[in-house]
This record gives structure tokens, sequence and C-alpha cells, in this order.
């Protein structure tokens, strides 16, 4: 966050110390949350030990739900630039895609399959399933554009706003 708010130069009103009280406050409210969540399952006084899971399932959900609506954006933005990547490493979403799923098989080999980190992995998974297809469905749809672009030298942003001017 710190980064893309201090060097986005489309973004020039946030000063260093702007983009540092931005992420440290960030910070404090994410501890405090966290620190919140711990504190009042404990004074709850719920006894794990007899068979009461609804604040594992509910905190697993939550995570769920927020891990899936971070991946959002980038579909939006698929959808803005007809389903090409931009902006992505695709090194680091290997990596990443190959955690998910070796974490899944490490699930499925253990003794017992848990259902809540289970079902995050696979959210991961399918979402970023999803981008590589994006892009290489983009790659098929507009390879006579790309071609063009290697063969006169401009960029296929410049090749695609001439064949679609909006």
């Amino acid at each position: 966050m710190y980064r893309c708010r201090y060097t986005n130069k489309r973004d020039s009103n946030y000063t260093t110390r702007k983009a540092t009280l931005a992420c440290v406050g960030l910070l404090a409210v994410m501890g405090g949350l966290e620190a919140l969540l711990i504190l009042t399952l404990r004074w709850s006084q719920i006894p794990n030990n007899k068979g009461i899971t609804w604040p594992d399932i509910l905190v697993g959900a939550i995570a769920t739900v927020l891990l899936a609506g971070g991946m959002l954006p980038i579909y939006f933005e698929l959808g803005k630039r007809q389903g090409r990547v931009i902006g992505i490493n695709w090194v680091f979403l290997c990596i990443d895609t190959l955690g998910g799923l070796f974490s899944i098989f490490a699930l499925v080999a253990q003794g017992s399959f848990d259902i809540l980190g289970g079902v995050m992995y696979i959210v991961v998974v399918v979402l970023e399933l999803g981008i590589y297809l994006s892009h290489i469905i983009w790659r098929i749809r507009f390879r006579e554009a790309r071609k063009e672009a290697k063969h006169s030298g401009r960029s296929v942003e410049d090749i695609l706003q001439m064949s679609n001017p909006a």
C-alpha cells in the first residue's frame, strides 16, 4: 500500500508522511481487530472441548470472503481490458497458485480434511486459474493484433486503439 500511494505519479498528493501515516493507521486498525477477536472469543468462555465450533467457522468464513473479495478488483480490471492481464507478476502468481495447490494436497494427505482451510485454498486456486485462463483467451482472440504490432514496431495498445477507436 505504501509503495502504491507514494510512488504513484497520478496520486501526487500523497507525501511520504501521508503515505506512512496511512500505512501505520491501517496496521493499527488490523492489529486492533485481531486483538478484539482474540479477546472476545477468550472472554466469552466458549468451551472448545465441548464441540462448539461456530467461532472457528465464523472466522474462517470471514477470512474466505475477504480473500475472495480482495481478488475481485483484478477481475474488474480484466473486464475493462477485454481479458488482458496487465500489472501482475506471472512468477509470483505461479508460486502463489502452487502454494495453494500444495496446501490442498497437504490437507488431503493428513488424516482429516480441514473444510475451512480447504475451501480457502480452493477459492485462491480457482480465482488464480481464472486469471491464467483470461489471459490465454485474450492472447488467442488478439493474436492478429499482436502479430501486427510485432511487425510494425508499435505497441499492442496502439494497434488495438486504432482498430477500436472509442
